[in-house]
């Protein structure tokens, strides 16, 4: 389950908040302007969702992130199988050059 991330208080200030399986997160944002709070927010977010991400988003990079986010729905077991076709043809491909061609073949 992805982490949820929210936007609160911690000692006067605006704080990114959230919980995980290691408990009760928050980190100070540093201001108490709501409209600064939420440019930072927004950064913070970003960072998020931009860390570990290559510079090339490859078929295989979005697979697997697609994949992991199925959890144990039977979707996610099937396209280890499906994986096996469509993997060595594509899988070191970026995946903004994918064509209908390419899927076709």
């Amino acid at each position: 389950m992805p982490i949820e991330y929210r936007l609160g208080h911690y000692r006067g200030k605006f704080a990114v908040c959230w919980h995980d399986d290691k408990g009760r997160h928050r980190i100070t944002l540093g201001t108490d302007s709501r409209a600064e709070a939420d440019r930072l927010f927004a950064d913070f977010l970003k960072g998020k969702e931009l860390a570990g991400r290559p510079d090339v988003i490859t078929v295989a990079f979005a697979w697997d992130g697609y994949r992991n986010s199925l959890g144990e729905k039977p979707a996610a077991t099937t396209m280890v199988f499906e994986w096996k076709a469509i993997g060595p043809r594509l899988g070191d491909r970026g995946a903004a050059t994918i064509t209908e061609a390419d899927c076709l073949a």
